[in-house]
Formats: structure tokens, sequence, C-alpha cells
């Protein structure tokens, strides 16, 4: 029986060679997601009708019919689940709580009030074509095609020359109308950007412009159709390699190295490619020298007509980004300068006898760094609010009591800085007899003019705010102690 089916399977081998045909075995390994959330993306797609002179581009005219396709591209594999018009029932059904579903800088999330989600699609409504059909969606892992034919009308006209006529050169309304127009390409600058090799694009940013510089000719008309389309989907687990920098993090195959999106140990010691910041020194309580955040966009880009007439196809693709950024405290020019100073112990650094005083001067500020994903070179706008630092203060280990008419006062181990427009300066010392503004130093600091000895003060800044994080920075500043003030002529303190 054994030889028989030996023979079986070696005949079907030849028989296969011979004939051309391939043998294989099919995929029976499960897909994995990550979780058991089903997801929802809204894409809001819009459609530009355009008629001159010589009649409608591309045979679509407002009122026909056209089919489109558009190309969206997820964070993470994805399998779609159902595509569907969307209709006001669904906010009440549907949790849309996908960082994809950033739709023109208007984050939908599932922490997103339904009343506000559904306040910002009645702000369409009026502009949303009524007829879409054949609605399909495919998914190739991060990336979907969308397709479905539409009506190009909706309930409310949306020709933007018409509407740019009827706001009587009122500035207001104009700059509400021009937003709502570049709207679908994120603002004008998202059109310009695909308008440099999208000659499609380019033909609607001459029309655009046009209009809203008054040089529109008669007769032109330009308008705009919305289509919102939901997508229903799961994310897919994605495939994990070795990262190809640090070979110690498994991360995201699509992308092949550590990143934020990419490596769940990213920013943390525990990442392989982490690099521990050099000039980071004791954080004051919950500060942090840096904050980082991502932020959402997405544009329409490569738009074409395929076809003519009922059987034309609009083809876009969409770019779904993301923005990080980093906003960053910095103290620089940090410096410490002596009183009384003498020739340096050791190259240029500050030497002076223990007693007396000093002050300091430094540069603060909040510096903001982002990097897209976008490789049209776009970047989402920030929900986050940024601010500079406003406290400064010297952290030191002694104390000065005060003489004379200022007994009552005592230099205490920390000292209050102040701070403007990123300026660092030193204030007049309460303990000093004249108002000056020096940081004076306990006369038992330890150092002799046959040993010298190092001593370290420490700077702080702090009040910049990330959103709700507060920021903070420090530097530490060294000086020389080489004898005490007693050791001078004279031994009366000028303070």
């Amino acid at each position: 029986m054994k030889n028989r089916i030996s023979l079986f399977i070696i005949f079907i081998l030849i028989f296969s060679l011979l004939c051309g045909t391939t043998l294989s075995f099919a995929d029976t390994k499960e897909k994995e997601y990550l979780d058991d959330k089903i997801y929802h993306h809204l894409d809001m797609g819009v459609y530009v009708a355009i008629k001159d002179s010589k009649g409608w581009h591309n045979n679509a005219s407002y009122g026909g019919y056209a089919n489109i396709t558009t190309k969206l591209t997820f964070p993470n594999p994805v399998e779609i689940i159902g595509v569907h018009k969307y209709s006001e029932d669904m906010a009440d059904s549907f949790t849309f709580n996908d960082a994809v579903g950033d739709t023109w800088n208007i984050k939908v999330t599932e922490n997103t009030p339904k009343k506000t989600f559904q306040h910002y699609l009645a702000d369409f409504e009026d502009k949303t074509t009524k007829e879409v059909s054949s609605i399909s969606a495919t998914a190739v892992d991060k990336d979907v095609t969308l397709s479905y034919r539409c009506k190009l009308e909706s309930p409310e006209k949306q020709d933007v020359a018409a509407q740019y006529k009827s706001c009587n050169g009122d500035k207001t309304l104009i700059d509400a109308k021009r937003k709502v127009a570049y709207r679908g390409w994120g603002n004008r600058d998202g059109l310009v950007a695909q308008a440099s090799y999208d000659a499609n694009a380019k033909t609607i940013l001459d029309g655009l412009d046009s209009i809203f510089s008054g040089k529109a000719p008669a007769g032109y008309e330009l308008d705009l159709v919305f289509i919102p389309i939901v997508i229903e989907y799961k994310i897919l687990k994605p495939e994990l390699v070795e990262c190809s920098r640090c070979h110690k993090c498994m991360v995201d195959a699509s992308v092949g190295y550590c990143t934020e999106e990419s490596c769940e140990h990213f920013g943390t010691e525990e990442c392989g490619c982490y690099e521990k910041p050099a000039t980071q020194l004791d954080p004051v309580g919950d500060c942090k020298v840096s904050y980082s955040w991502t932020e959402s966009g997405s544009h329409s880009y490569n738009c074409h007509t395929v076809g003519e007439g009922e059987s034309a196809k609009r083809v876009c693709s969409t770019c779904h980004y993301t923005t990080r950024y980093t906003a960053t405290l910095s103290i620089s020019n940090a410096k410490l300068t002596a009183d009384k100073p003498m020739k340096s112990h050791k190259g240029n650094e500050v030497t002076f006898k223990s007693g007396y005083g000093f002050y300091v001067t430094a540069d603060a500020k909040v510096d903001i760094s982002k990097t897209t994903t976008c490789s049209h070179g776009r970047y989402a706008g920030t929900s986050v609010t940024v601010s500079q630092p406003t406290k400064a203060y010297l952290s030191t280990n002694w104390t000065v009591k005060g003489s004379d008419k200022k007994k009552k006062y005592t230099q205490g181990k920390t000292i209050e800085l102040g701070l403007s427009n990123g300026k660092v300066i030193t204030l007049a010392n309460p303990i000093s007899n004249y108002g000056k503004k020096l940081i004076y130093t306990d006369v038992e600091l330890k150092g002799t003019k046959k040993n010298p000895v190092k001593h370290t003060v420490t700077l702080y800044v702090k009040g910049a705010y990330a959103g709700s994080q507060e920021l903070c920075a420090s530097v530490p500043l060294t000086f020389w102690i080489k004898g005490n003030m007693y050791e001078d002529d004279y031994t009366v303190e000028t303070r």
C-alpha cells in the first residue's frame, strides 16, 4: 500500500512538471488582530467640476455622474469589515475612534462628543451628494483602495465663483468661502504642493486663484461636491522584524527601524536606538526637558480623470500622515561672572575669594521641532499650546546672613533670578546695603591660595508649558575659591 501511495505522489509531481503546473500549499495562518475593536474612518472626498467657455472639463458636468477611486494609507495593516455612505444615525451607532479619522484637522476620536461630531458633519449637510452607489473598499496591508459612483450634485450648489460674487467684496465672507474651497487639500499650500506634479490639481488651483483674485471670466463655474464615506475595519497585528539600526528591537516590518510608531520602547532605555540626553540634569518634580506629541493629517494628491463620459473615473490618492512635534526647553550662554575676579586657577575658569559675590546671566527658550511621515512635506496643525519659561533660580549649598542694616535678611540656598523675554539676570540682593545685583558666597567656603577648591552651583529654569506638561531645564556653573576676602588689605565688607 505504501509503495502505491509513493508511486502516486511521484506520478503527480512528474505530471505537474511536464504540464507546467505549480503545486502550492494554501496559507492557513489565521489573521491576528491588534485588539477586538471595530474602528471607523470617515473619508470626506471632494470632487471639483469646472466649466469654462469650452464646456465642462474632463466631460464631468455638475449634475452628472462620476466613478471615483481613491487610495488611502492607514498607520497599520487593516482588514475591511464594511463601507457605507455616511448617514446621521451613524454618529449614534458608530464610534469614530481612530487617529486616521483626522479629517481636515478635525479630530474624530472616541473622546469626541457625538454632538460635536454631528455638528461638524451638519456643516456639510447641504454640500454633500445624496446619490452614492457601488461603494467598495479593499485593503492590502496598510493601503486601502476606495471606489464608488456618485452624482455630482448637492442640495445647495457649491459654485465657488457664484459664491465669491455674492460676498460683494466683504473680506470676512470671502475668507470663509476661501477656507471651505481649499479644505479638501488642508489649505491652499496643500493644493499648491499637489499642483506641482498633478496637472488636474494645477487646473483647480488656477481656477480658485482666478476666482479669489476677482479675475474669473464671465460664465466660469467651479463646483465643489463633498462625498462622506465611512470605512469599518479591524487593525491587524503588523509583521515584526529586527530593527536595521540597533539590531535589538522588534519593529513594524513596513518601517524597518525604531520610530515612535514602530517600536513600543522608543524613547526609553529599553530601546536599542535610545540615546541619553547629554545635557539633562536633575528634573524638578514632574518637569521634563522636552515633551513630544503627535498630530494626524491627510491630503489628496495625484488626482486625475480616467476615461470619458459616464465611464469617466475620478482617481485620487490620499496621503494620511503623522506629524511629531517636540518642544524642548534649553539654556544657552549661561555664565557666572565674579564681582572681584582673580587670575584664573585653570584656563579661563572663574576664580575669586570666598565672601565676595558673583552674578549669573543666561538665555532660555523653548524651541519646537517637527517631523512628518508625509512624503510631500506636509505637516499637521498642532492642538498643543506652548509657552516660554517664566521662572529661574540658582541652587547653592550655603547661606549668607546680612550685616548692619540688613541683619534681618538671609540669602538662602536657593536664590530667585529674573527672567524676561528669554533673558536670565541676577536681581538686587536683599542682604546688600547698596542693593547690588550679586549672589554672595559664604566666607567659610573651602579653598586657599595653595589649595584652591572647585565649587558648583546649578541654574534652574522652569514655568514653560507644552499643553499641561511643565518644561524645565538646568545647567551646572562652576567657580574656584582661592582664599577668602579677609586676606585682602581691607576687612570691611562692601556689600
